[in-house]
């Protein structure tokens, strides 16, 4: 077994060996009663009632709505953010009349502009899509404006001068030398994307996980809302390794994966 095979193998077994100490502590606290079962539910009691409470319809739909409006505004938000990304990179002068503004806005918290998006999309999918679609388009432009910056200028120079075409210089040495920042930016904008989802379903949403976990809270149903909590952990987990095995895939020859 190689060296880079055996890392892998005991960041795997560390990784699982913290998140089994990391349920045995959260059942420990709750049946010990060290923290009352009203506000934390245990996770035996989780995974026993998480087929009852996921099979609801009530329960199931509005988990599907979540993933479906989270992965088309991600979508949105990785195509857009990058061609926005990719032109304020290119032409300094843009970027420079923008990046002040788009640094501002990233800065902000996301959640003070619901009640904008609310009152302009009104309830419902395009509200949400919106707003989601504000929240992780930011940090995916500014991802592929500072990789476009950071491009050695010597290899575009270089392709000019053996009379590389502009369509090949786009090709053959800007899209993959920005790859790499693309992929970070669509892990970060996924995080936000599905948070921003989240936040405007909890807001004034009437369906969806944040309605639903909104709904557990206020009517102190434990169980349930761990359940949807749980949910939207492997809903992010999963959605984050697709992003993680095509990086891997589309960066192979990139050193920083080695």
């Amino acid at each position: 077994m190689d060296e880079r095979r055996k890392r892998t193998v005991y960041v795997t077994i560390i990784q699982i060996v913290s998140v089994i100490m990391f349920f045995l502590i959260w059942q420990y606290l709750v049946q010990s009663g060290i923290v009352s079962n009203l506000f934390l539910a245990p996770p035996s009691s989780v995974i026993v009632n998480a087929p009852k409470v996921l099979s609801e319809p009530f329960v199931y739909d509005r988990i599907l709505y979540t993933i479906w409006i989270t992965v088309v505004s991600f979508i949105f938000t990785v195509i857009v953010g990058t061609l926005i990304g990719l032109l304020l990179g290119l032409f300094v002068y843009l970027r420079s009349a923008l990046e002040p503004y788009i640094l501002i806005l990233y800065s902000i918290p996301k959640a003070i502009f619901i009640p904008i998006f609310w009152t302009l999309f009104g309830l419902g999918f395009s509200y949400q899509f919106w707003f989601a679609s504000f929240g992780g388009i930011i940090p995916m432009i500014i991802n592929v404006m500072y990789g476009v910056k950071d491009i050695d200028t010597q290899l575009i120079n270089l392709a000019k001068s053996y009379g590389a075409k502009s369509y090949q210089i786009y090709y053959k040495i800007i899209l993959p030398s920005i790859m790499p920042s693309v992929l970070v930016g669509a892990k970060i904008s996924l995080r936000s994307v599905l948070a921003d989802v989240i936040a405007a379903e909890e807001f004034v949403g009437t369906t969806g996980v944040g309605y639903l976990a909104q709904y557990y809270a206020t009517n102190f149903l434990t169980v349930e809302l761990y359940t949807v909590v749980v949910v939207v952990a492997l809903i992010g987990m999963a959605l984050y390794y697709i992003i993680s095995r095509i990086e891997k895939r589309v960066t192979a020859w990139n050193i920083t994966q080695i």
